[in-house]
C-alpha cells in the first residue's frame, strides 16, 4: 500500500508538471505568435511607407532633372545680346517645381520604439532597415531641406527683381534678370546643389527598392 501510495503521488506529480509545462509551452507559443502577426502588420505597414518614399524620391529626381536642363538653357538665353523677354519668362517658369524629402518613417519608430525591431529574425533585414531609417535616411533628409533652403534662398531673389505679380509669374523687366549678379549666382549654386544631391537621391531610390523587394519576400515566407 506504501508503495502504491508512492508511485501515485509520483504520477500525480508528473502530470501536475507536464501541465504546467505545457501551459507555459502554450502560453510562450501564443506570444510569439501575437508577436510575429504584429510584426508582419508593421513591416507591411514599412511597405506603404517605402512606397511613399519611392514616389517622393521620383519626384525629386524628376523636377532635378528639369533643373538641370532649364539653368542650362537659362544661361543660354540670358548670355545673348538681346534675350527675348518671352523666352526669359517661359524658361524660368520652367524652372519652379520642386520638393523636399521627408522620411516617412512612422511605422519604422513603432518597430523600434517597442523592441521589435531586435526580435526580427533575419539579421541582413534588420540592418538594412537601421541603415535606411537611421544612417541614410536621415542624412538625405538633411541634405534635402540643405538643398531647399538654397532654392528658397533663390526663388526669394526673383520676387525680389519683382517676377512675381501675385500667383502669377511675370517679369517686369526681364532685362534685370541679365544684369542681377546676385540672381546669378544664386541660380548658379542651386545648379550645383542640384548635381551635387541628384546621385544620392538616386542611391536612395535604389536602397529603397532593394528593400522593399526583401520585405516583400520576408513576408511571403
Amino acid at each position: 500500500m506504501k508503495k502504491k501510495s508512492v508511485y501515485k503521488l509520483l504520477l500525480e506529480f508528473v502530470l501536475i508538471f507536464s501541465a504546467v509545462t505545457l501551459s507555459f509551452i502554450a502560453e510562450d507559443y501564443r506570444q510569439n505568435s501575437q508577436l510575429r502577426d504584429l510584426e508582419r502588420a508593421t513591416l507591411k505597414g514599412i511597405l506603404t511607407d517605402l512606397e511613399y518614399d519611392q514616389d517622393q524620391l521620383k519626384t525629386i529626381l524628376y523636377f532635378d532633372s528639369l533643373k538641370l536642363a532649364t539653368t542650362e538653357e537659362l544661361n543660354g538665353v540670358l548670355s545673348s545680346d538681346d534675350p527675348d523677354k518671352e523666352n526669359v519668362e517661359y524658361v524660368v517658369s520652367e524652372f519652379f517645381g520642386g520638393t523636399t524629402f521627408n522620411l516617412t518613417n512612422s511605422h519604422y519608430e513603432s518597430l523600434s520604439s517597442s523592441g521589435m525591431l531586435k526580435e526580427i529574425t533575419s539579421e541582413d533585414l534588420r540592418n538594412q532597415l537601421i541603415n535606411y531609417y537611421d544612417s541614410f535616411g536621415s542624412h538625405l533628409k538633411s541634405v534635402s531641406e540643405l538643398y531647399q533652403s538654397e532654392y528658397f534662398n533663390f526663388m526669394h531673389s526673383l520676387d525680389k527683381l519683382g517676377v512675381f505679380r501675385g500667383v502669377e509669374f511675370n517679369v517686369r523687366d526681364h532685362q534685370v534678370l541679365v544684369n542681377d549678379i546676385e540672381w546669378k549666382g544664386k541660380l548658379s549654386r542651386v545648379y550645383t546643389f542640384t548635381q551635387m544631391f541628384n546621385p544620392q537621391y538616386e542611391r536612395m531610390l535604389e536602397f529603397n527598392r532593394s528593400l522593399y523587394e526583401k520585405i516583400s519576400k520576408e513576408l511571403e515566407s
